[in-house]
């Protein structure tokens, strides 16, 4: 409901784009008119920590059947 009344708000004050933001489920899908792709990038300092951290996060994907990106 708060989402009806946010769009219908912004469409009354001029706005001809209301964001859901990032993901993906069924009361964005009734609302939206358009799809936009979503890129994340993640800028960080070269440390072994964060190979360490991205080398799990491709692990756990693997292991669940995703394509690492």
């Amino acid at each position: 409901m708060s989402n009806a009344l946010a769009i219908a708000h912004n469409a009354a004050a001029g706005a001809t784009v209301y964001d859901f933001l990032a993901g993906e489920n069924q009361l964005k899908a009734s609302f939206a008119t358009e799809r936009y792709e979503l890129a994340w990038q993640i800028v960080r300092q070269p440390r072994l920590k964060y190979r360490l951290e991205s080398a799990a996060r491709r692990a756990k994907q693997c292991l669940r059947g995703r394509t690492p990106p």
